[in-house]
């Protein structure tokens, strides 16, 4: 894994505004309680893009050589069910200055949706 992204940790380097206002505009759970709480928990992950490459070969047959492209996750959430959660990320690669981006939207149900 060769890295091309820095680090992003959804819960340190997330638009607040953003985030509030789809906070703001979620259908709630309970109507006067937002979902805070869990809305932190559920976004409680970092992610980095990178690449890999070699080459492959299968039973001993002919080398292929391969260059794969994308994005590793990690979730720290502690929800137990986290089943239902619906996450769409766009990856893409500017490579004229060699950086990457993702962008995302997430929904959880029973929490919030998108």
């Amino acid at each position: 894994w060769k890295a091309s992204s820095h680090v992003y940790d959804c819960t340190l380097n997330s638009n607040l505004k953003g985030f509030a206002s789809a906070l703001a505009k979620a259908e709630w759970k309970h109507t006067f309680r937002p979902p805070v709480d869990q809305l932190a928990d559920a976004t409680n992950i970092y992610a980095q893009t990178g690449i890999m490459d070699g080459t492959v070969s299968i039973n001993d047959g002919e080398d292929y050589e391969m260059y794969l492209f994308g994005e590793k996750v990690r979730n720290l959430s502690k929800a137990s069910d986290i089943t239902e959660c619906k996450c769409v990320t766009i990856l893409g690669s500017t490579p004229t200055i060699g950086q990457n981006f993702h962008i995302s939207t997430m929904s959880v149900k029973n929490t919030f949706e998108k």
